[in-house]
């Protein structure tokens, strides 16, 4: 299929202000004939783009892709993880899954071997826009292309950042239930993959953004509150990692041990919400802050200082 100048494409520009003036396409699709059906074997896109950012020249902007299809008769699983909501991007998506260096490293179906060093030293290159750097703060996006992305647990601590009229927000519905003023959303990410005859397993705890939310006034108490909750997820992330690689790693019971461990967080986060009160508790945060100094090391209440000593 070739067009030229097609109105009809799944393209938008960056910015609302920015325009694209013409638009083509090349895609081919070949097919081959496996076990008598006929099945996909690679798509090429070919795609032009006149684009035109405000207030400046127009520019021309173009990608060359394939989509190869092989291993049939393998079943490829997709990682555990249930995104929120039906109408998140597929760039808040690639931000969502930490990075996989067994699978990437170990799948080099389409490396151009002799092109290489020199796709290395492009991706690498500052100027390169990555998946590694698209959602970093810099000179073009102050926050990061996405305001609020998701943040895979690291040791760092985060942060929760008030937005403008946040206090009178707060007064306003002051008499609303606690309950419905805050929410913290963290799920455990497992990718399980064959490599070389070895079944590998990553895992990580995920904080979503999508989900998460606080309309209370952010204090250190709150900042404490909301940490240590991060920090006892990724507790249990490790303590499912443990069990999935003792176990014989089928997919029946990677499912068990991850929807087990899902309901075991979900019951641990209505009693630390119960027992903290956002951090205002000072005996309940303290039993849970030890916790996380016990299993990992860190001291929020050193970090934040919630009460103020």
């Amino acid at each position: 299929m070739k067009t030229a100048e097609t109105k009809v494409h799944p393209f938008l520009p960056l910015h609302s202000d920015d325009a694209l003036k013409e638009v083509s396409m090349d895609i081919t699709k070949t097919f081959a004939n496996y076990k008598g059906s006929m099945v996909l074997n690679h798509i090429d896109f070919n795609y032009q783009i006149n684009y035109k950012p405000a207030n400046e020249a127009s520019f021309m902007v173009s990608t060359k892709a394939i989509l190869y299809a092989y291993d049939y008769d393998d079943k490829f699983i997709m990682p555990r993880f249930n995104f929120s909501a039906n109408n998140i991007s597929d760039y808040s998506k690639l931000n969502a899954l930490p990075y996989n260096s067994a699978f990437w490293n170990n799948n080099t179906e389409f490396c151009l071997n002799d092109l290489k060093s020199r796709n290395q030293l492009f991706f690498n290159d500052p100027a390169t826009i990555t998946s590694k750097r698209i959602f970093a703060p810099n000179e073009t996006f102050k926050k990061g292309l996405l305001e609020y992305p998701y943040i895979t647990w690291n040791g760092s601590r985060i942060s929760f950042h008030e937005f403008e009229g946040q206090q009178k927000q707060f007064q306003d519905q002051s008499k609303s239930l606690a309950m419905d003023m805050y929410d913290l959303n963290v799920k455990l990410f497992v990718d399980v993959n064959t490599i070389a005859d070895t079944v590998n397993i990553m895992t990580a705890a995920v904080f979503d953004p999508y989900k998460s939310y606080y309309k209370f006034p952010v204090t250190n108490a709150s900042l404490c509150f909301i940490n240590i909750y991060f920090d006892l997820v990724e507790i249990e992330r490790r303590e499912l990692d443990t069990e999935l690689q003792k176990s014989d790693r089928s997919d029946i019971v990677v499912q068990t041990l991850y929807d087990s461990r899902m309901a075991k967080i979900e019951a641990m986060k209505l009693k630390y919400f119960r027992e903290t009160e956002r951090g205002n508790n000072q005996a309940g945060i303290t039993k849970w802050n030890q916790v996380v100094v016990d299993k990992i090391g860190i001291n929020n209440i050193v970090v934040f200082n919630p009460f103020g000593k």
